[in-house]
């Protein structure tokens, strides 16, 4: 049995009290409690470090994280501090940033981009195929997407999917999100 643990943090007027630490320990008393083999996770650079030294995680391996800006001037007027400056500037720069690292793939003639709903048993075959020959991972099934997409009262997440020939062949989730200048420097 394998957990995943996710989504954790302290407020910053509780930072540097212990609570991170003693929220982390009681997570890992529940979860040896219930009789799990394993946890993993994804800190990032700020907190990887307490997963480390204060309960023992090895690190398995770096995981690299890629950002894509869609609106330079979005980024240089905030978290970069640049304001109407920086947004005049990123108004320019985003044509040139585009040409240059942003290649839409051409799609087959017969491939379709679709956009998956929390009914359509399309999804099925396609996350159990990717499944298939893995000896650790998540169950992802149509269960787990509507409860960790489609069940959410914000509706802010989005599942999109090649399809071809009647089939799925492979998927994405997106969700917009707003990042804090905090956010930006340290995810």
């Amino acid at each position: 049995m394998a957990a995943m643990v996710q989504d954790v943090g302290t407020l910053s007027g509780y930072r540097r009290q212990g609570a991170f630490r003693a929220m982390g320990g009681f997570a890992l008393e529940r979860l040896r409690a219930e009789g799990i083999d394993f946890i993993y996770t994804f800190p990032n650079a700020r907190s990887l470090p307490s997963f480390v030294r204060d309960h023992h995680y090895d690190v398995v391996a770096q995981v690299p994280v890629y950002l894509a800006p869609l609106d330079l001037g979005a980024l240089l007027a905030s978290p970069l501090h640049l304001g109407t400056p920086g947004w005049w500037l990123g108004q320019l720069l985003t044509p040139l940033a585009r040409a240059l690292t942003l290649r839409a793939p051409v799609l087959e003639r017969a491939d379709e981009i679709v956009r998956v709903g929390p009914l359509d048993t399309r999804l099925e075959p396609l996350i159990h195929g990717l499944a298939r020959g893995r000896s650790v991972g998540l169950q992802r099934d149509l269960r787990y997407f509507r409860w960790r997409f489609f069940d959410r009262p914000t509706g802010d997440y989005k599942i999109w999917a090649l399809g071809r020939g009647g089939r799925l062949s492979a998927y994405v989730v997106t969700r917009g999100a707003v990042l804090s200048t905090r956010a930006a420097r340290f995810s």
